[in-house]
């Protein structure tokens, strides 16, 4: 050991990893101590690094151990809770536009169903919601519609004919749905009692109808935002409206007759079954918009606002 400007001395010897210096010892005074390891055939070690102490002064305490002052603090673990569901029924309605062939035509639609949803209050960032309903729906479709009339020409049987006069027809079509989508949700706000999310969606829809035989399905993407509401430890109540693209295929049967080859002012023959000129069916394909707006009440299992969960 040495003070600053002095020489080294041997301060002590110990066969055990600490070593007390009680003499030659000032208090409140700065010294350097280096340690050399010395065998049993008395071969000396190089010296150690220079280490650098103060001794304490009358009626201090000494401090504790570095490794004990130094210990970094247990990491709380994070709680791993388990699966969580979130279910229930909810009611809503949708209307929006749809362009078939160049032609546009508003429709609409309002029904119920269960939704789910794997953190409805769970402080996660993603919840997915999966929502089937069941909807009654309107649209319009377009038609040229032909005048029909039976006639009865001597010695032949009643012959049906469509008369080349027609008139463009309007119908309103009223069919049922399955309605599916697939939302993913990122909780921007998260509280005890409120959670505000927004997300893609992935819809598909699938409507029919068997009187007008009329069959179509949609399918395409949206854009989801919801707000749920905590009432209690159990129950969630939860609003959410989406904007959605959708592209569509129908078919539907009905009479039509085409009619390209009139000339006005001339009186044609009538077109007299089969004609390759009057069809029955129509295929449609086209792309809309619509907006949506559900409400519901959803029962909670293992679902509650654990800050910090996974």
């Amino acid at each position: 050991m040495k003070k600053e400007g002095e020489e080294y001395r041997v301060a002590g010897e110990s066969t055990v990893p600490e070593l007390q210096v009680r003499k030659g010892v000032l208090e409140g005074t700065a010294y350097n101590f280096i340690v050399r390891l010395i065998d049993e055939d008395n071969y000396e070690s190089p010296p150690s690094n220079e280490i650098a102490v103060t001794s304490l002064k009358k009626g201090e305490k000494p401090p504790k151990y570095e490794e004990e002052t130094k210990k970094p603090e247990p990491v709380a673990e994070k709680k791993e809770e388990p699966f969580s569901l979130a279910f229930g029924p909810f009611g809503g309605g949708t209307v929006g536009l749809q362009y078939w062939n160049n032609k546009s035509g508003m429709a609409g639609g309002a029904g119920g169903g269960i939704m789910f949803d794997t953190a409805a209050a769970r402080d996660r960032l993603l919840n997915m919601r999966t929502t089937v309903a069941f909807s009654q729906n309107w649209d319009y479709r377009y038609s040229k519609r032909p005048f029909l009339f039976t006639i009865a020409p001597p010695l032949l049987a009643p012959a049906e004919i469509y008369q080349t006069r027609f008139y463009r027809a309007k119908d309103m079509v009223r069919p049922c749905s399955v309605d599916l989508s697939e939302a993913f949700g990122f909780g921007v706000v998260r509280t005890p009692v409120v959670r505000f999310w927004l997300g893609p969606e992935y819809v598909l829809k699938l409507i029919t109808t068997g009187s007008k035989k009329y069959l179509s399905v949609s399918t395409g993407l949206g854009l989801v935002l919801g707000l749920n509401i905590n009432l209690g430890s159990l129950v969630t109540l939860t609003i959410s409206g989406a904007c959605r693209a959708l592209y569509s295929f129908r078919y539907t049967e009905y009479t039509t007759i085409d009619t390209s080859d009139f000339v006005p002012g001339t009186v044609p023959p009538p077109y007299t079954l089969p004609d390759p000129r009057v069809k029955t069916h129509d295929q449609d394909n086209g792309v809309g918009v619509s907006g949506v707006m559900n409400i519901g009440v959803l029962f909670r299992i293992n679902d509650t606002y654990s800050p910090g969960a996974k």
